[in-house]
């Protein structure tokens, strides 16, 4: 699997690279306080650890909102999201990287083939 199908793209904002588990920390940590300051803001108690249901379910609507907002297909999100989890679930935590499964159309394929995307021989874009 390549992990950086994206690296350097232009027409993306980046997290930079050695930060991204830092990165995943900082979201966690502003997503208990949004439900907690939400339960808190409907007059329920805010000192419990945050629901895993509700992390989970605002964690997946999360990833779909910023797959539209980036124009990435919910196959490419669903397929890498799998490989992701089946790697927790053998107990690789906390990652840098995450193996995107990219099923690429046909101008991406001549792409590859050609080396043309971005200056970057054809397996940095597999």
């Amino acid at each position: 699997m390549n992990t950086m199908v994206y690296r350097g793209d232009p027409n993306f904002t980046h997290i930079e690279d050695g930060k991204r588990v830092e990165m995943g920390r900082v979201m966690a940590g502003m997503m208990e306080a949004s439900i907690k300051v939400d339960a808190w803001s409907r007059g329920e108690p805010s000192d419990k650890p945050p629901c895993p249901g509700c992390y989970m379910t605002a964690s997946y609507n999360m990833m779909i909102a910023l797959a539209k907002e980036s124009g990435q297909s919910m196959d490419e999100l669903a397929d890498t999201m799998i490989e992701a989890f089946k790697q927790l679930k053998k107990g690789v935590t906390e990652r840098e990287y995450v193996d995107v499964i990219r099923k690429p159309s046909f101008l991406d394929s001549l792409a590859i083939a050609t080396g043309a995307v971005y200056g970057y021989p054809p397996e940095m874009m597999i």
